[in-house]
């Protein structure tokens, strides 16, 4: 085969087989390996197995409610930083009959979610935001 045939068929089968992207259970470890002086708040009890929950950490519901509940997309930063002004209380009203995890928890952690966000210097906010906003962007692998 001449190097023109080749050369197409793996492109071919770059465009056809395209890479997995990063799963959304795999975000909170690696933003706690970054940024591991983020709090965790996962000391919340589990109403079905009445033990702490460690792997409901704040990062995993504000990714969810960021996602999933507000909608937004992941890839932008300008939209992390509407999701920590939610947690700040200077752009949408969080509402705790919908925050994640208000089912599963024995305590709903919006309170204490939005306490941990609140208490974070600005410069840590922004490097959560940007930890955010370079995962999701990262090169497919």
């Amino acid at each position: 085969m001449n190097r023109t045939i080749l050369t197409t068929i793996a492109l071919t089968l770059t465009i056809a087989l395209p890479a997995q992207a990063l799963r959304p259970s795999e975000v909170p470890a690696l933003v706690y390996k970054q940024i591991p002086t983020l709090p965790t708040e996962n000391q919340y009890i589990n109403k079905e197995t009445k033990k702490v929950d460690k792997d409901n950490t704040l990062v995993s519901r504000l990714m969810r409610y960021h996602l999933y509940l507000k909608g937004r997309p992941a890839s932008y930063r300008l939209d992390w930083k509407l999701t920590i002004a939610d947690y700040l209380g200077v752009n949408d009203i969080m509402d705790e009959a919908t925050y994640p995890s208000r089912e599963k928890l024995k305590t709903n952690p919006m309170e204490g979610d939005r306490k941990a966000i609140q208490s974070l210097s600005r410069s840590d906010r922004d490097a959560l935001v940007q930890t955010m906003t370079d995962l999701f962007n990262q090169p497919r692998r």
